[in-house]
């Protein structure tokens, strides 16, 4: 999930029915980022907005998976989306069993994107630091009336607006969705951790080659492959957004597209489109991925 977003939240904005395990015919591992959720207590205080940065939940991001799976593709949206995509690079480029034998990117940011601008005026970072000094001068009542002036009153996520997926008559009008979302919040998220979660993610972007890394083929030893044969793993990628999403950058998300080696881009006309579609679209693109591996390459990811 997003910067101030939770599992909670993206439930009733339709997540849960993109990620079905029933209709993936696999086990889904999904986690509140660090602070946020079920995961607040995982907030240090000392450690302040570092503990944000994409490097280091891509770390709590790997851990959780290889505590709960033995081999898992990654996935994520909007901030989500760069941890994601930081955990699976940096399990490419070390070499590591547990890089992901595909990755899922849904509605990334212009962020991930070399050379990105995150700090000039009308930037994500001075978005998020604007958002962040708000939580810290007046709490949740000032973020609201921030939103209210900069975001429609959208709850901000990234910064930025929310998208559900699904009718309207299915997630409540806007306004409902609106106020279930804020109040999720207030809940599950402390202004304080806010501020420094944002802070963290604008201070984030990939190293140069973190991209490559992942469509570059990585040679294991025979010892580990179980029928005596090396391993040469890759790690393919769908990338998922919506025409006209005010979070989401289309022209970012081609972008991107275009930098990795072994990607696909699907846009949907709106979240109703991704609804209906991306379940199949994610469920097919796994299967491939899956298969891929385990008949060329004889691995067995879970």
């Amino acid at each position: 999930h997003s910067v101030g977003g939770c599992i909670a939240a993206d439930e009733i904005r339709g997540v849960g029915d993109l990620l079905s395990p029933k209709q993936m015919g696999r086990s889904v591992l999904r986690l509140d980022l660090r602070g946020h959720g079920l995961s607040a207590t995982a907030h240090e205080p000392a450690r302040g907005s570092e503990q944000y940065v994409w490097t280091e939940l891509a770390k709590d991001l790997r851990i959780a998976s290889k505590a709960s799976l033995s081999r898992a593709f990654f996935a994520g949206e909007g901030s989500g989306a760069a941890v994601a995509l930081r955990a699976a690079a940096a399990a490419a480029g070390s070499g590591s069993l547990d890089a992901p034998p595909g990755l899922v990117l849904v509605r990334p940011t212009a962020a991930l994107l070399a050379g990105a601008d995150n700090h000039g005026a009308g930037s994500m970072g001075a978005s998020c630091e604007s958002m962040a000094e708000a939580a810290e001068r007046g709490g949740w009542d000032a973020v609201e009336a921030l939103e209210d002036a900069s975001a429609g009153g959208d709850p901000a996520l990234d910064g930025g607006a929310i998208l559900s997926y699904g009718s309207t008559a299915a997630a409540g009008s806007g306004g409902e969705l609106r106020r279930a979302l804020r109040e999720i919040r207030r809940r599950e998220l402390s202004a304080d951790v806010f501020a420094a979660a944002l802070r963290g993610h604008a201070a984030s972007g990939l190293k140069p080659g973190e991209l490559q890394a992942l469509g570059q083929e990585r040679h294991l030893s025979m010892a580990d492959d179980a029928y005596g044969v090396p391993l040469i793993l890759q790690c393919p990628v769908l990338i998922l957004t919506v025409q006209g999403d005010p979070e989401g950058d289309l022209l970012a998300a081609q972008q991107l597209a275009g930098a990795l080696q072994d990607a696909e881009l699907d846009v949907a006309g709106d979240g109703a489109e991704a609804a209906r579609t991306w379940p199949g679209k994610i469920s097919a693109f796994l299967r491939k991925a899956w298969m891929k591996e385990f008949l060329t390459k004889r691995v067995m990811p879970q």
